[in-house]
């Protein structure tokens, strides 16, 4: 699990993503919903409980898990704790930007 801080530049290149994502249908929102797709990458917000991050981290072993702030700003819904990226292309794009800092 990677704790990522984005400046206000990449925080709204996110936002972009997250929104291709929406239109493709390439997202999972939750983390029952996530563990029963078939996710690339997942983001979630640093107020995450315990339990559901280590639910996160034993059952998704081969995808990416980023930490957060305000993924729900993100999503434009506030009560999202765990965003969940399916499509491959969208993944690597957020991957590469994340993984700089």
């Amino acid at each position: 699990m990677k704790r990522c801080e984005l400046l206000p530049t990449d925080r709204t290149k996110l936002k972009s993503y997250i929104g291709f994502a929406l239109r493709k249908r390439a997202v999972a929102f939750g983390v029952d919903n996530i563990l029963s797709s078939n996710v690339k990458a997942v983001l979630i917000d640093g107020g995450l409980k315990e339990n559901s991050r280590k639910k996160l981290a034993n059952k998704l072993s081969d995808a990416r898990i980023y930490e957060l702030n305000d993924i729900g700003e993100l999503v434009n819904n506030p009560a999202v704790k765990a965003v969940g990226i399916t499509d491959k292309e969208l993944t690597k794009a957020i991957e590469d930007m994340l993984t700089k800092y």
